[in-house]
């Protein structure tokens, strides 16, 4: 019988620069966090001493493809901004002041534009939160962070100037227990139209959302920062797997048939993607419609989709024209199980309710993921000979037990044991069974033999 794959993950080193996980103890945490987590993550997620809970992920969308996020307890950003840029809650429930008050360990960046790494300096500087992103991404936070500029941490995840396609398979910024990876793949933009005649909201997009224009008028533009080049920085995609779980994060989807070859072969060799959120607007839908999210989608393969970016610009509802397009492109390449949760602004905002993940669901587990694993046993001499064959390339540790008893362990391959009569003799249990834990966070494994041969 199979026992469900363990949360818990050894972290190596990785690629970069590498740091402890800034955020305070909960204990420590002040007044103003723990109302903020509260409001942000939910009154009913959030515990007394502001801590979150563990053995979940929940995403809270701030605006655009900013998210705070809870992986098993760590409280982290994905992108730094809080759209219109108010001092105050008002059509965006929340402000930049709330969402620093969070105290994030890291704020992981996908790219340099304003609308994505705005606050992310700031937040660094004064919460101890690492930055996480290319080098570039680092120096465009210490330039926003400005005096404070030698308080910014950074973790790099590649080499400056470093080449699409090029990855980074460890990131060691949140400890224990949750791997980081991140691929350098490409910035929205508008390439000729490929004549494919590909879904696009240009021309189908709803009038925008008379309560909200009423209740919250536009403030300032930002149509003057709209520049596609600039402080881009290079774009990343990250990846967060926590045991069976795997959650992916970019917040920009480039033209992956002119730009990024490597990057195709790179997402469709990813292992199962359970959760995928990822933007929907950028530059190409001016000329290739919802082509190139669409991309990445078929890609990955993800259970679940979210999107983000698709209240930028294309805001007081107006964003919604954006769901029956990406259903439909996708439909036009072939059966697709991916469960679409869409995000409507503003509200969705703040909500975590079905933004909320188990990881001790099933639904994570993929058969695919799990390497063979076969445990074999004979009688010789009087003594019990058991051996773990298969995919024993993916296997760190092998516990052999009968019933609830530890009779013999190994740490190397081959996992090959003699049991000793005397050893035998204090179980009077028949089930023989190898408990596995496995390499790169893939947790433990139950592999059972048919019996205990009497020997």
């Amino acid at each position: 019988m199979r026992r469900r794959l363990a949360a818990a993950v050894l972290l190596a080193a990785g690629l970069g620069a590498s740091a402890a996980p800034a955020g305070a103890a909960a204990a420590d945490l002040p007044d103003a966090t723990v109302k903020a987590r509260q409001h942000v993550f939910g009154l009913a997620n959030v515990a007394a001493d502001g801590s979150l809970p563990r053995g979940k992920v929940l995403l809270s969308w701030i605006t655009v493809s900013t998210f705070a996020a809870a992986l098993d307890g760590h409280v982290v950003l994905l992108d730094g901004y809080v759209h219109k840029v108010e001092d105050r809650p008002n059509y965006v429930p929340t402000t930049a002041r709330e969402v620093e008050a969070l105290r994030p360990e890291a704020v992981f960046i996908g790219h340099g534009h304003f609308d994505h790494a705005k606050y992310a300096g700031r937040i660094a500087a004064r919460t101890g939160a690492v930055v996480v992103g290319t080098p570039e991404h680092c120096a465009g936070a210490r330039a926003e962070a400005g005096a404070a500029a030698d308080r910014v941490r950074c973790a790099a995840t590649v080499p400056e100037g470093a080449p699409v396609g090029a990855r980074a398979h460890r990131i060691d910024v949140l400890g224990d227990g949750v791997e980081v990876s991140a691929l350098k793949h490409v910035h929205s933009a508008a390439e000729a139209p490929d004549g494919e005649q590909h879904e696009s909201v240009l021309g189908h997009g709803p009038l925008p959302d008379l309560p909200s224009l009423l209740l919250h008028p536009p403030g300032p533009s930002v149509l003057p920062g709209l520049d596609p080049s600039g402080d881009e920085g290079g774009t990343m995609l990250y990846r967060f797997r926590i045991g069976a779980f795997s959650l992916v994060w970019h917040d920009s989807s480039g033209p992956l048939r002119e730009r990024g070859a490597k990057v195709v072969e790179a997402l469709k060799a990813m292992p199962p993607t359970d959760v995928q959120v990822g933007a929907v607007l950028g530059f190409g839908e001016l000329t290739n419609g919802v082509r190139d999210p669409v991309d990445y989608l078929v890609a990955l393969r993800p259970k679940v989709f979210v999107p983000n970016h698709h209240d930028f610009i294309t805001e007081y509802g107006t964003g919604r024209a954006f769901e029956p397009a990406v259903k439909a492109e996708l439909a036009k390449r072939g059966p697709s199980s991916t469960e679409f949760r869409w995000l409507a602004d503003p509200r969705d905002y703040l909500k975590t309710e079905r933004l909320t993940f188990d990881l001790a669901s099933d639904r994570w587990l993929d058969a695919s993921d799990a390497p063979r694993l076969q445990l074999t046993r004979r009688c010789a001499g009087g003594r019990l000979r058991v051996e773990l064959r298969g995919d024993v390339d993916a296997v760190r540790d092998v516990r052999f037990t009968l019933g609830r008893r530890q009779v013999a362990r190994d740490t190397a391959a081959p996992f090959r044991q003699t049991i000793a009569r005397p050893a035998l003799s204090r179980s009077a249990s028949r089930r023989l069974r190898a408990v596995v834990d496995l390499r790169e966070g893939r947790g433990e494994r139950t592999v059972p033999a048919r019996s205990r041969p009497r020997c």
